[in-house]
């Protein structure tokens, strides 16, 4: 056992960083005393709190440097957010572009998150990410993650230049980082929820935990306070599934939004962060995915569908009208503003996402999946394009027409009405074909705990904490007003390295 002195940071300071994020100080619980001593039951180099992408890459490669490492994961199984995710991982500059004609560099993809932070993004971080994916990506693979072949064009890139595992699922990515931290010697903890960071004149020295803890009990498990040497790291994701933190960003997003969050998935880690004096960042920005389906709950298979299938091969229709209204490729929040306005001029009449059999069996869809989706009914297969139209209320003339006219497009590598990257696509023609209903759901939450370059959180006045760091969704900066499709892989995974790089040349210093 050790004795270690910990004094909590001044009221007034949490509550100014409470403030600002929009949490007022009875929802954060605070307390005005200090105790002034913790006894610790277990000490390590690094603790990390969550188990996605982000945790397991920081653990993984702080064992590498040669640094004692647990993980704690409040949920029965590892893996968080990152196991829903459909595995895809933004890289530029791969070899595999290049065979395939594909002319892109990390600079390309910067400018790209840039682009799509709208002014909003930190240019260092977006920096980082862009240009740490490729190295990565190879080391990912370099520890067992086996990615298919081909790459993919996702929203809001210039270019393809997206991986998906061989399975297309954040578990291809998750399980063999944990095995391999397994075989080097990192500690792995479920049921192990976070109650506080501990903090010693400002510096992250460790955390208190619930052991044995049950998730939908607050009150549940067994409290111990862990060391950590030489840095604490916060990888507890966003907080799209948390109603009340969500709404107090942006009133609009009440419960009757869904989202692609594990169940869960809240604010508590942020929160956390918030108290030791983080600095809030971007809190409100929301990202808002135009892939999901009115006809299924809960994340779905929509979301690893669409992109592939309807919005890539295929087009998407307004039901009205049986006219395109969107690039189908385009930025993600652009695209879920379009099916907005759509639904706020004719309330439950949902746009109609199509494709042919090419666009279906398109590789980055699992079979299973596939099979999945139509026996759930999300998805209808259909004879003729004529077919789609009746079904759904289409007019049929028009809806014919249009897609003629995107056909021609295709035919002629151009799509002169939204936009669309269609030079190495195929006309919609090849019967049997698919349709769904699509609609939005809340996937990201691109505000969280501002960080610099070295995945540091930084304090109200915009200095490092001193030991502290956030990986991963729970962090903010590098996105600004929207995240590109495959950056929730890539960044977490590149500042996850990062972060542990950084603790280890610290501590050598």
């Amino acid at each position: 056992m050790m004795n270690e002195k910990v004094f909590s940071q001044t009221r007034r300071n949490i509550i100014k960083a409470a403030a600002l994020a929009g949490v007022g100080s009875t929802t954060l619980s605070l307390t005005a005393e200090a105790k002034p001593m913790h006894e610790f039951d277990e000490t390590y180099d690094v603790v990390i709190v969550g188990s996605g992408f982000g945790g397991l890459a920081t653990a993984l490669q702080s064992r590498e440097l040669g640094m004692s490492v647990l993980v704690v994961e409040k949920m029965p199984a590892f893996g968080g957010n990152s196991c829903l995710n459909g595995s895809g991982f933004a890289v530029a500059g791969l070899d595999e572009q290049a065979k395939l004609g594909i002319d892109d560099s990390p600079e390309k993809f910067m400018q790209d998150i840039l682009s799509s932070g709208q002014g909003l993004s930190t240019p260092k971080l977006a920096h980082a990410i862009a240009y740490g994916a490729k190295d990565a990506f190879e080391w990912a693979q370099s520890h067992g993650v086996k990615f298919a072949d081909g790459v993919y064009l996702y929203g809001g890139h210039s270019v393809a230049r997206v991986k998906i595992g061989v399975r297309a699922t954040g578990g291809d990515i998750t399980i063999p980082l944990r095995e391999k931290g397994e075989l080097l010697g990192a500690q792995y903890r479920s049921r192990c929820s976070m109650k506080s960071i501990l903090l010693e004149n400002g510096k992250a020295i460790g955390i208190q935990v619930a052991n044995h803890h049950d998730w939908t009990n607050a009150e549940s498990g067994i409290v111990k306070n862990i060391r950590a040497k030489k840095g604490v790291v916060i990888a507890t994701g966003g907080y799209a599934n948390d109603v009340q933190f969500r709404q107090m960003q942006d009133p609009r997003l009440d419960a009757s939004m869904s989202n692609t969050n594990q169940p869960g998935g809240s604010a508590q880690g942020l929160k956390e962060v918030l108290r030791a004096g983080g600095a809030p960042h971007q809190l409100s920005i929301i990202q808002i995915g135009p892939w999901a389906s009115p006809d299924e709950h809960g994340y779905g298979d929509s979301p690893d569908y669409s992109p592939f299938a309807g919005y890539t091969h295929g087009i998407a229709v307004d039901v009205n009208t049986g006219e395109r209204f969107l690039n189908e490729t385009g930025d993600r929040n652009i695209r879920a503003k379009n099916i907005t306005n759509i639904l706020d001029k004719t309330p439950g009449v949902y746009p109609v996402l199509f494709c042919d059999s090419i666009g279906h069996n398109d590789p980055g869809i699992p079979a299973t999946r596939r099979r999945r989706i139509i026996k759930s009914g999300t998805v209808k297969e259909f004879a003729t394009l004529e077919q789609i139209a009746k079904h759904y209320g289409i007019p049929v003339a028009p809806f014919l027409k249009q897609v003629e006219r995107y056909n021609a497009s295709v035919k002629a590598g151009v799509d002169k009405d939204f936009g669309k990257l269609v030079s190495r696509l195929k006309p919609i023609s090849t019967a049997p074909f698919y349709a769904q209903r699509v609609s939005n759901t809340i996937h990201y939450t691109e505000g969280g705990a501002y960080i610099n370059e070295n995945a540091s959180v930084l304090s109200l006045e915009g200095e490092p904490i001193p030991n502290l760091y956030a990986v991963g969704e729970v962090s903010s900066g590098a996105h600004g007003a929207g995240r590109l499709g495959g950056c929730g892989t890539a960044d977490p995974m590149v500042m996850g390295r990062i972060a542990a790089k950084h603790i280890a040349a610290k501590a050598k210093a």
